[in-house]
């Protein structure tokens, strides 16, 4: 008689269980798909940026600061500044790569957004 009880309670436990340990799944396979993945693709991006800086291309460093790569090493850029003025940056100081339009505005390459759409002036 108690195994009865027993197995007729375990049948509803265990399909409970079950429901429980699939929503959990579920769960979790979202917080991947919105959360994780992204994230990952947006490292490998920044990645292939800072290996793919060269000399002549306008960036903004990590800081803020704008200048034209002058020199490229393994592990770092030497940018200019300002007329006269270099900095050597590691490769992972590079935030972004500007691209220039036809209209001589700047477009980010990581967003695709002109520097008119940002609020900032273009300036070359």
């Amino acid at each position: 008689m108690f195994a009865s009880i027993l197995a007729a309670g375990s049948t509803s436990s265990s399909s409970s269980g079950l429901i429980s340990i699939l929503f959990l799944v579920v769960m979790v396979g979202l917080l991947y798909m919105v959360m994780i993945r992204p994230q990952q693709r947006r490292a490998r991006q920044q990645k292939q940026l800072q290996s793919e800086v060269g000399v002549g291309d306008e960036v903004v460093t990590i800081g803020g600061i704008y200048g034209e790569v002058t020199e490229v090493d393994d592990e770092t850029v030497v940018v200019e500044i300002a007329d006269g003025v270099e900095v050597r940056f590691i490769r992972n100081a590079i935030a972004r790569k500007l691209l220039f339009d036809d209209e001589g505005g700047t477009t980010d390459r990581g967003t695709g957004a002109t520097a008119k759409d940002q609020g900032a002036s273009g300036s070359k």
